[in-house]
């Protein structure tokens, strides 16, 4: 049996939307493992009310359009999961982790979760922001059963608010110059580039979908859990580089809020959470993993203090100096970042 893993941060409305898109899954042969952060918005009842058929979930959106066919099962929540197997096949467990740990440390949670389960082949590391098409499972699955055997394969990443226009299909990252692209962004979910190429671009598997194998986690590791968010996925990358490949399976599509669940997306301002996270684990992971480019780091992130300042946003500059000073500290922060931690940091 595979598992899919999804985390779970006040995003009940999200959450039960993705699940709602899992019940229509072709693949047959797997289970649900909800992975919550220390919610606070009631998502544990809401999800126990959509189980219990006393809370409905929105199917009329675009995106929505894109995933035809009606339920293939029904919900059945499993909320003392315990850690013996067998588990059982369909369900959603729920597995919370009594405090924001962050996004690492809420998929590894799952990841050992699955992987104590001595027939688990494949865990699908899901955004719980994202619906996932019939065929997005059976696609990751069939890509990394090739005879390359693959460690990580990720999904066609389609805006779930445009689903005709891909989000990524990977990133091509320069571990140099710390200047990231996503491989097809903004181009036609229906005029794809050759699988080969992709593949041959990718840097990292983007994290909204992203399916793992029990031999990549065995040999790489979990998540580094330190980061809380952002630069997870390219770390993991790159301690894989020469033991495990990377892929990508073109039929596998999946639809992403993208940011949703921290308040941000790439045609609006990012959220502060999100600038002050990308400013502090930029510096970290290339301290860690590419000392060299440090100097080229600290001038991205001088570009971007910059840009804030002519863009008038005195609060994101101030959110990349904070995270400079954090990092030449060591100090580690945990939890989403607001207006009022500079006030804190001001007083």
């Amino acid at each position: 049996m595979n598992y899919i893993i999804l985390v779970n941060w006040n995003g009940a409305r999200d959450l039960l939307e993705c699940l709602e898109s899992i019940l229509r899954l072709k693949d047959d042969n797997h289970c649900v493992l909800v992975c919550d952060n220390g919610s606070s918005d009631s998502s544990l009842d809401k999800l126990s009310e959509w189980a219990a058929g006393r809370l409905d979930v929105d199917v009329s959106t675009e995106a929505w359009r894109q995933v035809p066919g009606p339920r293939l099962r029904q919900p059945r929540l499993i909320l003392d999961a315990g850690t013996a197997a067998p588990r059982e096949r369909h369900a959603i467990y729920w597995l919370p982790l009594g405090r924001n740990a962050g996004f690492a440390a809420a998929n590894n949670h799952g990841l050992r979760f699955a992987f104590e389960d001595d027939g688990a082949e494949f865990a699908w590391l899901l955004n719980s922001d994202t619906i996932a098409a019939p065929d997005s499972l059976s696609e990751l699955l069939a890509r990394a059963s090739e005879t390359d055997q693959p460690g990580l394969v990720g999904s066609t990443l389609c805006f779930y608010y445009r689903p005709d226009q891909v989000q990524a299909l990977g990133v091509h990252y320069d571990l140099n110059s710390h200047r990231g692209v996503e491989i097809h962004r903004g181009g036609s979910a229906y005029a794809l580039p050759e699988r080969s190429q992709v593949e041959q671009r990718m840097t990292y598997v983007v994290g909204a979908s992203m399916l793992v194998s029990r031999a990549f986690f065995e040999t790489v590791g979990p998540m580094e859990e330190s980061y809380f968010l952002y630069f997870e996925e390219l770390d993991w990358a790159v301690r894989a580089r020469g033991v495990h490949r990377l892929a990508w399976a073109p039929a596998s599509v999946v639809y992403h809020k993208e940011g949703g669940s921290i308040g941000t997306n790439a045609d609006a301002r990012p959220s502060d959470t999100a600038i002050y996270y990308l400013a502090v684990n930029l510096l970290r992971f290339s301290a860690r993993r590419r000392p060299a480019s440090l100097a080229a780091a600290m001038l991205r992130l001088g570009a971007r203090s910059l840009r804030a300042v002519r863009q008038k946003d005195a609060r994101g500059a101030a959110l990349i100096r904070l995270a400079f000073s954090d990092w030449l500290s060591g100090r580690r922060r945990q939890g989403p970042i607001g207006p009022d931690t500079l006030a804190r940091k001001a007083a």
